[in-house]
């Protein structure tokens, strides 16, 4: 968890909850990953997923996002919190970028036949400790919940983003709009596909 988080839980017994008006949230999966666990023995499999995610905590140490969790072959991270970032949702799609190029190295060297879905969403969320053993730093509210959707119905080796992430950093990136989608619990939302950064010139 963070180093501000963990200080404040060390110090205090207090329940540990935290209000941001804007975050940044990135949820990225490997595409078809149980057809993939049936080829390879557990000790190449780990090692796969942990050469992976190594490279995806470094990329996100460099864009100063906080790493959130690992659930099975998905992967969390989040921009704007604990400390607050007005330059959040350009470095979680700095990030997703480069974790599409090192995901993509890595599937070159083991011979993966995979893609890697990316979503991001901004937003406001609430972030807190939950839980008496294991306990987590954890993320809720409807960005979070658009950033997970913007993965599980995006595609292989693309990176669908929410229209307040475009608005946030179209000046930054070129987008191809996808149009719109329907998502659970939400409705129809508009959709972008984040190509890559523009060229800065001056």
């Amino acid at each position: 968890m963070p180093n501000t988080i963990a200080q404040r839980l060390k110090h205090s017994k207090g329940l540990i909850a935290d209000y941001f008006a804007q975050a940044s949230i990135l949820f990225a999966d490997i595409q078809d990953f149980t057809p993939l666990c049936k080829h390879r023995t557990p000790q190449q499999l780990v090692k796969i997923l942990n050469e992976i995610f190594c490279s995806f905590d470094e990329l996100s140490i460099k864009y100063g996002l906080e790493k959130i969790k690992t659930s099975g072959d998905g992967y969390m991270a989040a921009g704007g919190l604990p400390r607050a970032n007005s330059k959040h949702a350009v470095h979680c799609c700095n990030c997703a970028l480069e974790m599409q190029k090192a995901f993509q190295q890595i599937s070159r060297k083991h011979n993966l036949k995979t893609g890697l879905r990316i979503g991001i969403g901004c937003g406001e969320v609430v972030a807190g400790i939950i839980g008496k053993n294991k306990f987590s730093y954890d993320m809720w509210g409807e960005a979070v919940n658009l950033a997970s959707r913007m993965e599980s119905h995006g595609a292989g080796n693309k990176i669908q983003t929410t229209q307040s992430t475009y608005e946030l950093t179209k000046h930054a990136f070129n987008y191809t709009k996808r149009g719109e989608i329907q998502v659970k619990g939400v409705g129809t939302v508009n959709t972008y596909w984040l190509l890559n950064r523009k060229i800065q010139v001056g």
